[in-house]
């Protein structure tokens, strides 16, 4: 098996575990994006991790007021433990954007400017 070595721009290496694209309003048959219909969506994806971190980046996640951008991208990255009283360390990462031709996987995480230490989360087998 072949592991997705990723390094932050903290210079901090991660695995990706697991990557994922969907549109962001996939299914939407009557009305328009509103805050509403948005908080509805990043309260959606929190709760299908059935508890488990996530961290959200909505910097940059609208296209304009009312619409968030049309891909919703996520990420599910491991690395070394941050308390070595731990296994591993996980992060679930989730953000919007607007192509997904334009750049490579690595580079699309690369950009979100990951603070592991302060947003993964540490765990044991």
């Amino acid at each position: 098996m072949t592991n997705t070595e990723i390094q932050l721009s903290s210079g901090k290496k991660v695995t990706l575990e697991e990557f994922s694209i969907k549109m962001t309003y996939n299914g939407l048959l009557v009305g328009v994006p509103n805050k509403q219909l948005n908080y509805k969506i990043i309260r959606n994806i929190i709760d299908s991790n059935e508890g488990l971190r996530v961290v959200f980046t909505l910097e940059g996640a609208y296209q304009d007021k009312e619409r968030l951008k049309p891909y919703i991208y996520s990420a599910r990255l491991s690395s070394e433990p941050i308390d070595k009283n731990f296994d591993s360390s996980y992060m679930y990462a989730v953000w919007f954007g607007n192509d997904i031709t334009t750049m490579t996987i690595e580079q699309m995480i690369q950009i979100l400017d990951i603070d592991w230490e302060g947003e993964a989360e540490d765990f044991k087998f």
